[in-house]
C-alpha cells in the first residue's frame, strides 16, 4: 500500500487491480482501497462529470500522482 501511494507497484498488483476493476461495479471501484483501481475508475468512460464532482471532496486525501488523472478528467 505505501508503494502504491508513492506511485510505483510491482507487476502482479496491477494485474490484480485490473482483475478487480473488470470483475466489480465502477462504485465500488472508485471506493476501493487499491490506488490502481481507482485509477482505472476514473480514467473509465462510465465515471462521468457528476460522479467526479461528488468525489471532489475525497481528492484532497490521496496521493499526488493520482489527483493528476482526476485533473486529467
Amino acid at each position: 500500500m505505501e508503494t502504491e501511494n508513492r506511485g510505483s507497484f510491482d507487476q502482479f498488483a496491477f494485474y490484480d487491480a485490473f482483475y478487480y476493476y473488470q470483475n466489480h461495479s465502477i462504485d465500488d471501484c472508485l471506493a476501493s482501497e487499491s490506488m490502481i483501481v481507482r485509477l482505472f475508475a476514473i480514467l473509465d468512460k462510465r465515471t462521468g462529470k457528476r460522479r467526479l464532482r461528488k468525489l471532489f471532496t475525497e481528492i484532497e486525501y490521496q496521493p499526488d500522482w493520482l489527483k493528476f488523472f482526476y485533473a486529467i478528467r
